[in-house]
């Protein structure tokens, strides 16, 4: 659907001779753009003061139902009329929705479903999330949660309809198509639940046909090799260097997502071995949808920069702690510092220097198509090698476990 807007319909407006038995008649015709079927929306007037008057109408109209009716086939249009006047006709003064919702709820329905008002389908869906998601817990507070509120907790899961969730997400549509994407995908995901048939809080998610928009390709922010070096001599001259150059090295030199992080933090003398020179990253508990385990190999710089660290009491406990400080490093050295930037630049780097993409994506448990899509052909092979060659400015003496292949 593409309606075009109220200024361009008026100036558009096109006069020309329709002929209708031998004869020509004037005629003004309007164009509004296309429904949600792609069909063209014309429309002819006999004189240029019908025209406009037209258009007042049919903007007027729209903005008290929104696209609706430009969305519907003809031959909807004309079967709502008809059941509309057949209820009419019996005394019944009801919507084509209420009458569709008696239908569904009647006995004599397939299938039943189960009347839920919306903050208790949420509640439900909230509690449902395991407790060590926390990150899905407070994306799905942030999005659908705020929501639910906005729509109205109150209301039934039935009332949801996409004309106010459209509504809802527009001031989203023009700040950020990525925020609007977001937002969209997670309430979806939401109401689809609603309609599971284990729950039939509504019988079909009215959202199903919303689709995200489709968004210019952005590379992904990855930092350049001179600047991760002084950003992490930087730390390393930090008072608080053992608790947070760890983690700057499991993130950008060996590609571990910070949720994962933390759970090498938890378990951090099975799973990071340095006398094995691997990392094994672990199953979270949970949901596990897109996350994979997998165990590797350390690069040689960051097996050199754990190990400085190894006789330190522990990695810091707290990753929002690390990420503070390194915010702050950066921001005194004028680096930027994005969300993911670790990891972002280890794929960038490990793929431009080792050319090997089933080895990257075993490493950093990331798709074939993504790495394809984001990573690939960033960076060059010699700026790979120098990423992978910057060591800490004093070098471990030896391991305390000589035997490391035992």
């Amino acid at each position: 659907m593409s309606i075009r807007e109220k200024k361009t319909v008026l100036k558009g407006i096109r006069q020309y001779n329709l002929t209708v038995g031998g004869k020509q008649y004037p005629t003004f015709e309007i164009y509004f753009g296309t429904d949600g079927h792609g069909k063209k929306l014309r429309e002819n007037k006999p004189t240029m003061a019908e025209a406009r008057a037209r258009v007042e109408e049919f903007f007027t109209e729209r903005k008290r139902v929104g696209d609706a009716v430009t969305a519907l086939k003809p031959t909807e249009i004309y079967d709502a009329k008809a059941a509309l006047d057949l209820l009419r006709s019996a005394g019944l003064s009801v919507c084509l929705t209420e009458t569709a919702r008696a239908y569904l709820e009647g006995a004599g329905a397939a299938t039943k479903f189960h009347e839920r008002k919306l903050s208790e389908a949420y509640s439900e869906y909230f509690k449902g999330i395991p407790d060590k998601q926390h990150l899905h817990k407070k994306a799905v507070s942030w999005r659908v949660g705020r929501w639910v509120d906005v729509f109205g907790g109150d209301r039934m899961v039935s009332e949801v309809n996409p004309i106010e969730l459209s509504s809802y997400l527009e001031p989203m549509r023009k700040q950020s198509g990525k925020t609007y994407n977001n937002s969209l995908s997670y309430i979806k995901t939401f109401i689809a639940w609603c309609a599971k048939e284990e729950r039939l809080y509504i019988a079909k998610s009215p959202l199903a046909n919303m689709h995200i928009l489709k968004l210019a390709y952005k590379e992904p922010e990855f930092m350049k090799v001179e600047e991760f070096e002084k950003f992490i001599r930087a730390l390393e001259a930090h008072k608080d260097a053992a608790r947070v150059v760890p983690f700057v090295v499991l993130s950008f030199l060996c590609g571990i997502r910070q949720e994962e992080i933390k759970r090498l933090i938890e378990c951090r003398k099975k799973d990071i071995d340095l006398n094995a020179e691997t990392i094994r990253i672990s199953m979270p508990k949970g949901w596990t949808q897109g996350i994979a385990p997998r165990i590797f190999t350390l690069q040689p710089n960051a097996l050199a920069w754990l190990m400085k660290y190894e006789d330190e009491p522990v990695l810091c406990k707290s990753p929002g702690a690390c990420i503070e400080t390194m915010a702050r490093v950066a921001e005194k050295a004028k680096i930027k510092l994005g969300r993911n930037i670790g990891r972002h630049s280890f794929i960038t780097y490990h793929a431009a220097k080792f050319q090997n993409p089933i080895m990257t994506d075993a490493i950093t448990g990331t798709s074939k198509k993504m790495r394809a899509a984001h990573y690939q052909g960033l960076a060059t092979k010699a700026a790979g090698e120098a990423f992978f060659s910057i060591m800490p400015s004093v070098q471990p003496v030896a391991r305390r476990d000589n035997n490391k292949h035992n």
